[in-house]
């Protein structure tokens, strides 16, 4: 587990959730355009679009499906890694990793400096790069 695969790991979490908005805001338009067609039943315009709508939805879902399978994935290599750290260790990295806090954050939740965080920070990872794969 190296530095790089923690940082793949936040970005996958933003990732998955900018696709959650997305698929939300393609299901509220599906909601919007299926009361629209109920209540104007000669209308085709509506009709024409709803196959794009269906499509659009299940390549969003099909997408998300797999970014959160490979997330779960990552995230249980992520867990088992940091559980075999000292607690301080185990700590600064959940905060920073699992919870995705800012350094000032960390530093007042642990009650430690920022620096000091840091520090601990660099540690972990050099614990991490010394762990057997």
């Amino acid at each position: 587990m190296s530095k790089n695969e923690l940082r793949q790991y936040i970005a996958m979490l933003k990732e998955i959730q900018e696709l959650e908005d997305e698929r939300l805001v393609w299901r509220n338009k599906a909601e919007r355009w299926t009361k629209a067609l109920s209540l104007t039943p000669g209308q085709s315009g509506f009709r024409d679009s709803y196959p794009f709508l269906i499509d659009k939805l299940q390549k969003v879902d099909k997408l998300l499906s797999e970014r959160l399978r490979c997330l779960t994935e990552l995230r249980i290599k992520v867990e088992v890694m940091i559980d075999s750290l000292d607690s301080a260790s185990r700590r600064v990295l959940r905060h920073r990793y699992i919870k995705g806090h800012s350094w000032e954050k960390i530093a007042l939740e642990m009650n430690y400096s920022k620096q000091r965080v840091l520090q601990m920070h660099s540690k972990a990872l050099n614990d991490i790069a010394a762990l057997p794969e």
